[in-house]
């Protein structure tokens, strides 16, 4: 699966189990267009579900807490 307009993620706090708000993936050049800066995506330090999935461990991804790259090209390849 590659990530593509209709894809939408739920950014989850790992803390209180609550979405914070949605991620629809990388740019065209494969970059976080809400990183500021190339800073830390908004998805640091939280959790990644793909929504209008089986919601199985292949589509969710915990992101560190210093994540500056968007993790969505390497999650939907089926990387850790």
């Amino acid at each position: 699966m590659t990530p593509g307009a209709d894809t939408m993620f739920l950014i989850v706090d790992p803390l209180w189990q609550t979405a914070t708000e949605t991620c629809s993936g990388p740019d065209g050049s494969g970059r976080c267009p809400r990183a500021p800066g190339g800073g830390r995506v908004p998805c640091a330090g939280r959790e990644l579900l793909l929504l209008k999935s089986d919601l199985s461990p292949r589509w969710s991804r915990s992101v560190s807490a210093g994540e500056d790259e968007c993790p969505v090209p390497v999650m939907c390849a089926g990387g850790a």
